[in-house]
């Protein structure tokens, strides 16, 4: 267990692509890799396939704007 401020040295893994939310929280933390298991693009086809009038997944509208705060922060996706 580290007791640094920011972990620099860790890596985050989630199922889907990061949202704003969790960018930001990855950013402040300090983490500089993310695994990601599945894109927002196969989720949203999948959601559509699988999906019902409850849940309808919606991609990410600000998925351009994370894959640019990681880009501009040197974090690995």
């Amino acid at each position: 267990m580290t007791h640094d401020r920011y972990l620099l040295e860790h890596t985050l893994y989630t199922t889907c692509f990061t949202c704003m939310m969790c960018m930001g929280a990855a950013y402040w933390a300090g983490i500089r890799r993310i695994v990601y298991g599945v894109s927002q693009a196969e989720l949203y086809a999948y959601g559509q396939l699988h999906g019902n009038d409850k849940f309808r997944y919606r991609a990410d509208p600000g998925r351009a704007y994370t894959e640019q705060i990681a880009a501009d922060n040197d974090i690995d996706l």
